[in-house]
């Protein structure tokens, strides 16, 4: 019965430890360069900057030289998704990431764009 018990409490925080370390979520942490494409105005190239620090993420989106916090990120096994206001719009994201690269959609004012990044840093 002790040899059970204490199986289940090592099972029990390796779990916990996989959960906390988990590979596909320490990958966002970083610097993207992105493009958006397709829009009225061509593509569009800059940079996201994601951090974590113990359970809490933040981060900046990056538009020609001017920054913008990203606020509601959510993070959740490979995707992220948030908002921000870039050169005056409001704007939400999301992306699935795999490996060093994402794809995923930005939404600006009812329209939606293609948006790809690969990791820089």
């Amino acid at each position: 019965m002790k040899n059970l018990l204490l199986f289940g409490s090592l099972l029990g925080a390796l779990l916990v430890f996989s959960a906390e370390s988990c590979p596909s979520k320490k990958a966002l942490v970083g610097t993207w360069d992105y493009v958006v494409s397709n829009t009225p105005e061509g593509d569009v190239r800059g940079q996201m900057v994601i951090s974590k620090k113990g359970k809490e993420w933040s981060g900046k989106l990056i538009v020609n030289g001017q920054e913008s916090p990203m606020k509601n990120l959510e993070v959740e096994d490979q995707t992220f998704k948030f908002t921000t206001t870039a050169q005056g719009y409001n704007v939400s994201i999301n992306g699935q990431v795999e490996g060093q690269a994402f794809k995923g959609s930005v939404w600006v004012e009812g329209y939606e764009f293609p948006i790809e990044g690969k990791k820089v840093q």
